[in-house]
Order: C-alpha cells, then structure tokens, then sequence
C-alpha cells in the first residue's frame, strides 16, 4: 500500500473545543488524512486521547483500542500526568505521547511519522472477501465445510477460488473428484512470476468460475509451506476472484499461523467431543498470543451439532474461552456418501441439514456486518 494513495481515517478525542476544532481543521488541510467520527471505523486509523481524566479510565481506553485491534495507531496528549502513567502506555505500545498544549504542527508530524512507519510497507487492498478453515483436529468436516462453502458462493454466482493449502493431506480433488497437473508448490517456487494470469494457468478449472489451487501429491513438498508464499498467493487469488476459501488442514503451526492471519474471516472447526474441542483452545491460544486482533476476529463453528450431546454449548464455551459463532447440524452418513460419489456436500445433498448449515454460515461471513458495530464508547 502505496502512503500516498493511503487515506488515513484520524479520530480526536479531546475535551477543550478549540484545540479540537485547530487539530480537525490542521488535519483536514494535510493530505492522506480525513477526519472520522468512530476511531473503531478503519483498523488503520489513528486516534488521540486526552489523558486529563481517570489514569484507570484512560488506560481501558488504550488496552481496547490496541488489545483488539480496533485502531491502528494511538496517540496520547496529557497537560498533567504521572511518570508511571506514562510508562504504562509506552508499555501498551501507545505509538506518540504528545505534550500539552499540543501544536497542531506537532499532531501533524506525528501523523505523517505513524503513516510512514505503519502503512509504507502494506501491499494493496484485495476486493475479494477472502476466508480460511482451519480444523481443531483431523477429521473434523474442515474440507467439507471449505468445498462447500465454496460450492455455494459458485452456486450464487460468484468468481471462485478453493486453495487446498490442507496439511498433513490434502484431500480436496478426492472429494471434488478430478485429477491435476499443478499445485500451490508451483505457485510459491515462482513467486516473481506470480500474478493473476499465472495464477489461475496453475488452477483446475472446475468450472467457469470455480477454480482450485490444488495440494502437491509428495508430503515432503506440503510440509514446505512458508509464510511468504502463503501471503503472495493469497494476495493474488483475492485480487482475482470475488471469493477466495482456504482448506488450511488441521496442522497447528507457523503456517496455518500466517494463513488465519492474511484472511478476512479466520474459522475454527471443532466436533463437540472434548479432545476435538481441547484442541480448538489451544488454537485460540496460540492466536491470541501471536496477535490479540487475530485471536478477537477468529470464529469457532461447531461440526456434527447435535443437541442431544452429552457437552453442552455453555461446556463448549467454558472449554474453548470463545462463543460459537455457528453450528452445523449432524447429518450421519450424508458427508461420508457424498465424499464416495466425489461430490462436494452442496451438490450431492443440496437439502439435506448440514447442507444448509454451510449456506447459512457462508452467507453469515459474507454480510457486510455479520455482527451489530457498536460505537468506540459502547465497546468499552
């Protein structure tokens, strides 16, 4: 992402109107910049906060705002404040401490000091919505829920790409039934001839506009996947094509990491047993360690849903630390015979309750807010 293509989205939350009023106007005569009501409106936005008030109050703000990745950056103007409140928000990563009273030419260049330090190396928004599936365990549903996903988005006639980044197998042209030439290890061991023409030459044709990135056969290969490629890959498929799904296997590492990362919406499939469902927490962990933005956004459904099971949903909840987003309805042998005819769920039994369950989830993620926005003060 190109800063000089790049408008920033600057929220100002102070208590003296005049010196508000000189910053909006200061900000509003810089270029790459706009005024925002909501700081929670755009992950790369900026917001300033007055820390005049409660040192308690001011330092919730700050822990929400960056914890769960509401903003991109935060700056901080105080006339009186303590050395201790100071160090507390260098240490909850506050990106300026600006001294009061603040210069709006001094609010400017730290604007254009976040802009250069945060956004000069981000490559280019991708239009497609892209989304990976990840399994607690093996044999969770995870290719089931992935292909048909991405029959349904091909049914509503979207452009469609599946990637079968699956590990340890991938499985994906076993359950679609078709045999391929290529797969993502061509992809990623040609990285400076990657675009979208290139791409798609690498990709099976299921139809007009479902394609499939296919797994390389040999487990060695598969096992090689690395971050870089994973972000070039994916970067490119969803500049490509309207939806991109992700089969990302159930290998719990650096590289499933980096694909949950990259993706606008991250899921986890659990089964409703307590070994898959221990697994699906220690996922949640790792996410939550490697980035509180990830860990916030990352979805848990539940496979085989039945609610004659012994574990409850408030078990599953105490269990994983996370609230299930979405179930999919046991449906005995219906995956299983549609995996034997080498059809996807959707096209096999298009009406059977787990088919459904998938269309609703698929429609669920791509809702432009599947879930009520709330005001940067609701949130807190």
């Amino acid at each position: 992402m190109n800063t000089k293509e790049t408008t920033i989205g600057v929220s100002i939350l102070v208590t003296d109107s005049k010196l508000s009023q000189e910053l909006r106007s200061a900000v509003n005569a810089t270029p790459g910049f706009k005024l925002i009501d909501e700081p929670t409106e755009d992950q790369h936005s900026v917001v300033l906060i007055e820390a005049n008030g409660s040192q308690e109050q001011v330092l919730k703000e700050v822990s929400v705002l960056k914890n769960k990745g509401y903003v991109g950056g935060v700056f901080m103007t105080a006339s009186n404040y303590q050395q201790d409140l100071l160090l507390s928000c260098i240490q909850m990563g506050v990106d300026e401490f600006l001294p009061s009273p603040l210069a709006p030419e001094n609010f400017i260049a730290a604007l254009q000091r976040y802009q250069t330090k945060h956004l000069s190396t981000l490559k280019p928004a991708s239009s497609g919505k892209t989304i990976a599936v990840l399994g607690a365990r093996g044999g969770v549903g995870t290719t089931t829920v992935a292909a048909g996903m991405a029959t349904h988005f091909w049914n509503e006639g979207k452009t469609v790409a599946l990637l079968d980044f699956s590990r340890p197998f991938g499985d994906i042209s076993l359950f679609m039934d078709f045999e391929y030439e290529y797969s993502w290890k061509d992809a990623v061991t040609n990285l400076t001839r990657l675009d979208s023409t290139f791409l798609r030459s690498l990709m099976y044709p299921y139809s007009d506009t479902l394609q499939i990135l296919s797994s390389p056969v040999s487990s060695h290969e598969r096992n090689d996947l690395r971050s870089k490629g994973i972000q070039d890959v994916l970067f490119t498929a969803a500049e490509s094509f309207d939806v991109v799904i992700i089969d990302a296997g159930s290998v719990h590492d650096n590289a499933a990491l980096t694909i949950l990362e990259h993706v606008n919406e991250p899921i986890i499939v659990s089964l409703m047993s307590l070994t898959s469902l221990s697994s699906a927490n220690y996922i949640l962990g790792l996410c939550k360690q490697v980035s509180p933005v990830l860990a916030n956004k990352i979805k848990l459904i539940i496979n085989r849903y039945s609610s004659k099971a012994i574990i409850e949903n408030s078990e599953i909840q105490q269990i994983t630390h996370k609230e299930i987003f979405a179930e999919i309805a046991e449906d005995h042998d219906k995956p299983l015979a549609a995996i034997n005819r080498g059809l996807p769920l959707m096209q096999a039994y298009p009406n059977c309750s787990s088919s459904k369950d998938i269309r609703a989830l698929a429609r669920r993620l791509t809702e432009k807010d599947h879930a009520t926005k709330k005001g940067f003060f609701g949130i807190l």
